[in-house]
């Protein structure tokens, strides 16, 4: 990593020199390979090559710290009692072994920003006698539900026009 404190020390080579120095680094990152400089080439490196292999330690410690936290995690003494990892996934309550039972008698509540909600049924024909003409599906009550929605937030807008709370583009 390249830090703004060097720029005193880069301020004295000239644009050769800074290649060249900027090259060392690219080698040493990649290779650990030092250069053989001399005069204020060699001064200036001196200064950086610290940086390299004080931020070549961090890195490497951060690594070893995260492979020892993963390694707690998925081999530790709890591992295979946490409640997250299921050694089968049919073990898990919210998994349904049959989609048509989970279809059954559930409600689900739909809310909107504005706090209005609204409660679908998807239970059986039976609710109307069975004949099942005047029950609405719940994509019906949704269609109804979401042009209800569509319609006042048309409506908000509008009301914002005329009164200038919302400019026109």
């Amino acid at each position: 990593m390249l830090y703004f404190d060097i720029r005193p020390a880069l301020q004295r080579l000239s644009l050769e020199e800074r290649g060249l120095l900027f090259e060392a680094i690219l080698e040493f990152g990649e290779f650990k390979t030092e250069p053989c400089f001399t005069g204020t080439l060699d001064v200036a490196w001196a200064f950086i090559v610290q940086r390299l292999i004080e931020d070549d330690k961090t890195y490497y410690n951060k690594c070893a710290k995260a492979s020892e936290n993963a390694n707690k995690r998925w081999h530790g003494e709890d591992a295979e009692i946490c409640d997250g990892i299921q050694p089968d996934a049919d073990a898990c309550d919210g998994i349904q072994s049959d989609a048509e039972d989970a279809n059954t008698d559930s409600t689900q509540r739909i809310s909107t920003s504005d706090s209005t909600a609204s409660s679908f049924s998807s239970s059986t024909a039976a609710d109307d006698g069975g004949s099942g003409e005047n029950r609405k599906t719940d994509e019906q009550r949704f269609e109804e539900l979401r042009a209800s929605k569509i319609q006042q937030f048309r409506d908000h807008i509008d009301g914002g026009l005329r009164t200038g709370e919302i400019q026109a583009p």
